[in-house]
Parts: structure tokens; sequence; C-alpha cells
């Protein structure tokens, strides 16, 4: 059976949510909380690590560390990590690929249906952007959803539940319902809220 996930590639953490059969999980992305720092870290050797990893290097090595990029999304001056310059959306693509790798081994395969947070703010030039950054990542097809929607969750009818880790507590629905968004008369998009910052969404 197929599933959909939703991601929230958010200014300070990154996280995921998967529905199959009607039903949402949170994806834990980090080996102490569900959702992980969006930090990107560059190795000597060019790689790029991310979320926990990169946190940890940064400690020794903060020149090569990336932190609260979103906000530089679409700013033509790079992000400059050890000499090397990178731009918003390159560090975004790192993100994305890794978390995607993360769902889809724990998924067990590739999900039929992507759907993506972005600032409702954002006008054409970065969500032009945003789209050529997802299909860098292999997400060209995926919705792009406006954060506000997790409104959305106030005229839910399904009831919230709170899911508590050693290091988070998240409150989420199992599902919600959005204008349309293309896909039909409406969409009903499962959402998931942090309280302190991400929110994500997939739709049926």
């Amino acid at each position: 059976m197929g599933y959909t996930v939703g991601l929230d590639l958010g200014t300070t953490f990154t996280a995921a949510a998967v529905m199959r059969d009607g039903k949402v999980d949170v994806v834990s992305l980090g080996n102490h909380a569900v959702a992980i720092p969006s930090v990107v870290f560059l190795r000597e050797d060019g790689e790029l690590l991310v979320g926990e990893a990169a946190v940890r290097r940064s400690a020794r090595e903060p020149v090569r560390a990336a932190r609260a990029f979103k906000r530089r999304f679409g700013d033509a001056a790079p992000i400059i990590l050890d000499r090397t310059p990178f731009s918003a959306d390159r560090l975004s693509v790192a993100i994305l690929t890794s978390v995607m790798a993360e769902v889809e081994k724990r998924q067990g395969a590739s999900p039929d249906k992507v759907a993506v947070t972005h600032p409702a703010n954002w006008g054409g030039f970065k969500t032009d952007l945003l789209r050529a950054t997802l299909t860098q990542a292999g997400l060209g097809d995926a919705l792009m959803v406006p954060e506000p929607v997790a409104a959305a969750v106030q005229y839910s009818s399904s009831a919230m539940r709170a899911i508590s880790s050693s290091r988070s507590r998240l409150n989420w629905t199992s599902s919600a319902v959005a204008p349309d968004s293309g896909l039909g008369s409406s969409a009903t998009l499962p959402l998931a809220r942090r309280r302190k910052g991400p929110s994500w969404y997939c739709w049926r």
C-alpha cells in the first residue's frame, strides 16, 4: 500500500510526517527527537552533513556550518562555508534529499505523493526557486503548501493528540481540510504542527 509524505523545511528544525491507510504518523528523523536541526556542515571532502551530525561537527568547526539559511532563500549573496560559497537553495537540497532518504528507508518504498510547506509571504520568485529546489532534490512533482494552511486545524473535526519524545512534544491532527490547491474541489491535508516550529502536511 502506498503512502504520502509531508515535509516542513523550517528555519530551525526540519520535520516529516507520513499518511498510510488514512493514518498519519510522524517520522523520527533524529536520534533524540522526531525533528532534526536545519543545519548543514561542509566536510573537508566536500560532502554536506545535515541535522544532528552537522550540529556535532559545527561545535568544533563553526565556520563550516550554516544555520537558519532559510531566511536567505533567494538572496543573491552567497553563504560562505569555510571559503566555499553556497546558496540557501543548494543547502535546502541537501536537507530535503537526506530527509527523503530517511523517510523512504523507514517506509521501505518511495511515496506516492509529497507536500512541502513554505512561508505565505513568499512571492513568485521564491516559490519558483522552491520548485526548482524541489526538482533538484527529486521532488519536482511535490505540492507546495503555504504555512498558514495550518490554521485549518482549527476547523478539523478530527481530535488532536499529543506525541512526546525525549526532546520534543508535538500536537497534531489526523486531517484538516484546506481550499482547492489544484487537486480537485478540495484537498484534505493531514497536518502536524510542532508547538514552536515546524508544521507539515501531506494529502490523500
